[in-house]
């Protein structure tokens, strides 16, 4: 069977998505990198690989993600398996690393509720930030794939089933700092239905209820609760969609009444977390 050029497949690609898109999603078919695509233009793609890529070019062109396409998604310079179980993980997100950082005393133990790759717990655990690192979800599907990554990245994470804190009070180890990190659901429907490029992510991972912020209020809840049976420190870090943050602000002098509240930016200037700190 005659061969076509990868060139050629490229040019064909791009007439529906773009020559960056184009170049990933050959990369993936031919297990190769990108940068290797992109160095060998004369090499041949069989007529097998021209196939799947084009079903891969029409699934991209109908808006599919091109994370679910390839399989993965870098964070904090890792690959990370995705599925269409979990959330795709984004840069804004990767200013966890350094937030968590700069608050982190050498005994903390890390809780990141909502964890679904697990990005979170494992980026912090691998660049040795925190004494030991705890990833919750309510989707065992999700967290199947954030066991999984955490095997592939060599990473010391414990993964729980439950909503929210929930799984914690059984599995937390004794500590004076405990760090809460949740990337929760913020999105209301309407934000959701007007934003197409979301539409393949799973709706659990992305509907905060009709103020965007329900299950930031529930887990503000537990972690009162929590508190008032302990004496630990507690640093909730959220991130939220920046028009939310007055009535995130709102929600913790409401909920927590005696806790210190601080706003932080993304790389992009945005108000994009909330800490709330419990003494």
């Amino acid at each position: 069977m005659k061969h076509t050029t990868i060139l050629s497949v490229l040019k064909h690609a791009t007439i529906h998505i773009s020559r960056t898109d184009a170049e990933i999603l050959l990369a993936t078919i031919l297990k190769k990198p990108r940068e290797w695509i992109m160095s060998h233009p004369d090499s041949s793609a069989s007529f097998v690989n021209r196939q799947v890529m084009k079903r891969m070019v029409k699934r991209r062109k109908k808006g599919l993600p091109l994370a679910y396409l390839t399989g993965k998604k870098a964070f904090y310079g890792r690959d990370f398996l995705v599925t269409k179980d979990t959330l795709i993980p984004r840069p804004e997100t990767e200013q966890y690393v350094p937030l968590v950082q700069s608050i982190c005393t050498p005994e903390a133990i890390i809780v990141d509720v909502g964890t679904g790759t697990g990005c979170i717990p494992i980026t912090l655990e691998r660049e040795q930030i925190g004494s030991a690192h705890i990833g919750i979800d309510i989707s065992a599907a999700a967290l199947t794939i954030a066991t999984k990554n955490a095997t592939r990245l060599s990473a010391n994470v414990l993964f729980l089933q439950g909503n929210l804190l929930e799984p914690l009070a059984m599995h937390a180890a004794s500590t004076d700092h405990l760090i809460i990190t949740a990337n929760l659901p913020y999105l209301t429907k309407e934000e959701i239905l007007a934003e197409p490029t979301i539409a393949h992510e799973p709706r659990l991972a992305l509907d905060g209820g009709a103020n965007g912020v329900a299950l930031y209020e529930h887990l503000l809840m537990q972690v009162k609760q929590y508190k008032e049976r302990s004496s630990v420190r507690i640093d909730v870090i959220m991130e939220i969609n920046p028009h939310q943050v007055q009535n995130m602000q709102a929600l913790c002098k409401r909920i927590i009444s005696t806790g210190r509240i601080s706003i932080h930016q993304d790389l992009p200037k945005k108000d994009r977390f909330v800490m709330l700190t419990v003494a």
